[in-house]
């Protein structure tokens, strides 16, 4: 059962997607009302190419922490294949997937950038339309966090 809170974080989200003038504006609205009221500090979109053989960075939104800058920075160049790391493997089996500690998951690919930059937990969230992955979200905070479905 969804909690008061939740029916007005999608409440908000929705409204905000509504006036948005754009769909990148949109995700751009969606990560940081997501990281604003939860307790993820950083939020990512990942799109697929335009060849679909790979995940590229896209959007970002993050608290005002330095390690969060560097990770951003480190990150921009990073590419996902189909089942590699978070992304891909949430890009592939369009299913979220929940990390409770990056830092002892050999399958997080940027592990060493996320240990140096203090993250803990992880989650990669499809977002599908006409049953196609049309972008992956992962959110990321420094708190080892348990699965919350």
């Amino acid at each position: 059962m969804q909690t008061v809170e939740e029916y007005r974080l999608l409440h908000s989200i929705t409204h905000s997607i509504i006036e948005s003038k754009d769909f990148n504006s949109a995700l751009e609205i969606s990560l940081q009302k997501i990281c604003e009221s939860t307790s993820w500090t950083y939020g990512e979109v990942w799109k697929p190419s335009e060849d679909k053989t790979y995940l590229e960075y896209s959007k970002v939104w993050y608290s005002n922490l330095k390690e969060m800058e560097r990770f951003r920075i480190e990150s921009e160049g990073f590419k996902f294949s189909h089942g590699v790391g978070l992304h891909g493997r949430v890009w592939s089996s369009k299913k979220p997937e929940w990390i409770n500690n990056v830092s002892i998951n050999g399958k997080f690919p940027r592990q060493q950038l996320a240990i140096d930059s203090g993250i803990k937990s992880a989650v990669g969230i499809p977002v599908i339309s006409d049953s196609d992955v049309i972008v992956v979200m992962v959110f990321l905070t420094s708190e080892i966090l348990e699965k919350d479905k």
